[in-house]
């Protein structure tokens, strides 16, 4: 079930290499949050997308603050919406409650390894975590992922809903559980493949 939570004007999009499109844009109402579904008339139909990053948006516009990272179906979807003028249209964003079921791609990228985080995994401290200028340290997993076009391997730090909150980079599998054991204690031999 959907429930309605928000409203978000869209001004433009582009892309972000390797990561995919990005709506910038305002919220007109409510409070977004990575993992929503938004929902966007697009080239004649309806399309419906998760949220999959929220960032801070640059411009001389004021307005212009917030940047939603979406998920795609393919390039070509990618490249539609890049080019499209969305002409200050209002989106929808719906509250989903989609459980805890491990996905397949997290953040766009392919799910290598997963870990719900849990009383045994303490939170060290030696890593500080910030999204939108606040302290974030209460996570409900960890995923390390692989986007197609790149070699570096994600450690992506996720909500409930398996939702990209953070993330670091990393030149293997091996480095992003060093890093996850080095801000979770007791991690290491945790880890799940998908």
């Amino acid at each position: 079930m959907k429930k309605l939570i928000a409203k978000y004007q869209i001004h433009d999009t582009f892309i972000i290499t390797g990561r995919g499109i990005v709506l910038a844009g305002n919220i007109k109402e409510g409070i977004i949050h990575i993992g929503n579904l938004i929902r966007i008339e697009f080239n004649g139909g309806i399309l419906e997308r998760k949220i999959i990053g929220i960032e801070g948006v640059d411009g001389a516009n004021e307005k212009l603050n917030i940047g939603i990272r979406i998920e795609n179906v393919n390039e070509k979807e990618t490249l539609d919406l890049s080019n499209w003028n969305p002409n200050l249209f209002i989106a929808d964003i719906y509250e989903t409650n989609n459980g805890s079921e491990i996905p397949l791609k997290v953040g766009g990228a392919n799910l290598i390894e997963y870990l719900k985080l849990n009383e045994d995994h303490k939170w060290t401290g030696k890593t500080e975590h910030f999204v939108l200028g606040k302290l974030v340290k209460d996570f409900y997993g960890l995923a390390i992922c692989k986007y197609d076009s790149s070699n570096d391997f994600y450690l992506f730090y996720c909500d409930e809903n398996w939702s990209e909150i953070t993330d670091t980079l990393h030149d293997s599998i091996e480095d992003a559980k060093d890093q996850a054991e080095f801000e979770f204690q007791n991690t290491i031999s945790d880890w799940k493949q998908k």
